[in-house]
């Protein structure tokens, strides 16, 4: 749908990372706010008035930036405790962390070589903002190197239990979902869940190759989801009872 930036909100910091946020009018039915990378869209349909939207809009900036600066995000960068010879221990995969701080001229860097990750913080960045680096970009190197046995994953899964055509899985560190599932049946699950109890990650699979049969959370849907995981409510009241509630 065709979507007009018609104004934009202050820039922030949170977790290590600067945000810009956009607000757009589309032919939506619903006003909603979303996370991509670092650029947070809010979107006002046509039909509310011009004395309307402006609120809305703030309205939604403000729950979003609240959201970020005080998420579960924030927690797993500071629990994640990334130090030079750690390890990181990954669905059995131990990861060894090497670490060290130079003149950059970007925040961060890093690479990973097998089971071996190397990550170089700028070392004039604020000893806060030099973990929330390190912790963000270890994720996304672990991720990558997940990509195999989580695909493999989802590939058992989906083969005993709904038998559906999978254009893809991958990992994204996400700030607000959990995971997702295109209309072309792509799915998208939350690199922070390679760091917590196998359970969850279990959950949301199912939960989008579920969306694979319905594209809605109709009773038909849950049904499924309750085939495959009988205790699922259990499992998703526990999901949602971490420090910050993401949605799937």
């Amino acid at each position: 749908m065709l979507k007009v930036v018609i104004m934009e909100l202050p820039s922030f910091s949170a977790n290590g990372r600067e945000y810009i946020a956009i607000v757009t009018r589309s032919r939506n039915k619903n006003a909603y706010a979303r996370v991509h990378g670092n650029i947070i869209t809010i979107t006002i349909p046509y039909y509310i008035s011009n004395n309307s939207y402006e609120s809305i809009a703030n309205d939604l900036y403000a729950k979003m930036r609240r959201m970020l600066e005080t998420s579960w995000h924030a927690d797993i960068l500071s629990a994640l405790s990334i130090k030079n010879n750690s390890v990181l221990n990954v669905m059995g995969t131990a990861f060894n962390v090497h670490t060290s701080e130079k003149e950059l001229k970007a925040a961060s860097s890093g690479k990973i070589a097998g089971r071996e990750i190397y990550i170089n913080v700028s070392k004039s960045l604020p000893e806060q903002e030099k973990q929330a680096k390190a912790a963000r970009l270890a994720i996304r190197l672990v991720s990558k190197a997940m990509e195999k046995p989580v695909l493999e994953k989802v590939t058992e899964i989906n083969a005993r239990y709904f038998q559906s055509s999978i254009k893809g899985v991958r990992l994204r560190l996400a700030d607000t979902v959990w995971g997702s599932c295109s209309p072309s049946n792509s799915i998208m699950l939350n690199s922070k869940l390679l760091f917590m109890e196998e359970k969850f990650m279990d959950y949301v699979i199912v939960h989008e190759l579920a969306h694979t049969k319905h594209r809605n959370h109709s009773k038909a849907f849950w049904k499924l989801v309750y085939k495959v995981i009988p205790d699922y409510k259990d499992v998703r009241r526990d999901l949602r009872s971490q420090n910050f509630s993401f949605k799937t």
